[in-house]
């Protein structure tokens, strides 16, 4: 797939104050489920788009997260889920959810949504 491909997937950017809410939201579900590898993967995912942490989801490699790298992880993620590579499957579902909803592919799951929202 080509970046100009890529860049055709990508989604709109989230309002400030829906990414404040959901990151509010996703962190304290993970610190009520801190064993749970599917919001393991959303919140490490999130930190990754929102600039706290340099290092991408799947890859493990140091990069931005732009438009083109999103795509990839995305993809990468998505490839764990359908049993192609990888073992950590919930992980990887965590990180596929944020990434999608991120790009806007899909809405956000209603395990990752804030109390009291729709989408």
């Amino acid at each position: 797939m080509t970046e100009s491909m890529y860049r055709q997937l990508t989604g709109t950017p989230r309002r400030p104050e829906i990414l404040q809410a959901v990151w509010a939201s996703l962190c304290d579900r993970q610190a009520g489920a801190p064993e749970d590898h599917r919001l393991i993967g959303a919140r490490i995912a999130a930190q990754w788009t929102l600039g706290l942490s340099p290092v991408a989801p799947i890859s493990r490699q140091e990069t931005v997260a732009d438009d083109l790298k999103t795509a990839m992880e995305s993809h990468a993620a998505a490839m764990v889920v359908d049993g192609v590579t990888g073992t950590n499957v919930d992980y990887a579902r965590g990180v596929e959810a944020w990434l999608f909803w991120w790009r806007g592919l899909e809405d956000l799951p209603s395990w990752l949504r804030p109390q009291g929202e729709g989408r």
